[in-house]
């Protein structure tokens, strides 16, 4: 939607602590405060309050797992001039490297990935639900 003129502010901010030389412990927070000028209400599908928290831990050189939460506060839907709620998601997965390098690939690793693990009905946009818990597997190669 174009939102003509528009106002937006906010801040981002990001922190990680080592807990144990294996532990990371990472975190995020974002406050955005916008302004639709031409109607008064804020812009469409911007959270005021999204954040993170989430642990990494590495038990050995090639494997990674981690665990995240994600919350997001509810956000203004311009279509039937009505907020979206917010929600909170829970994820968890890893990272296991098969092949160090070899010519032209840097790596090639196994990835897994539980998202939504607790299932929660929510809907990133008004009246598309996200998906319910699901999995995902896949080969990521760098080169």
């Amino acid at each position: 939607v174009n939102a003509g003129k528009a106002r937006s502010k906010g801040v981002e901010s990001s922190a990680e602590f080592d807990l144990l030389p294996n532990l990371v412990l990472s975190m995020t927070y974002t406050y955005t405060d916008t302004d639709n000028l031409s109607t008064g209400r804020p812009l469409p599908r911007i959270p005021r309050n999204a954040g993170s928290a989430g642990l990494t831990w590495e038990p050995m050189r090639r494997l990674s797992l981690f665990t995240q939460v994600y919350a997001i506060s509810n956000q203004f839907d311009s279509f039937g001039d009505v907020y979206n709620s917010g929600h909170t998601r829970w994820d968890a997965g890893g990272t296991y490297r098969l092949l160090e390098k070899l010519g032209w690939v840097h790596g090639l690793d196994l990835v897994a990935r539980a998202q939504n693990i607790l299932n929660e009905s929510y809907a990133e946009v008004r009246g598309f639900p996200a998906l319910g818990a699901n999995f995902l597997i896949g080969l990521r190669a760098s080169y």
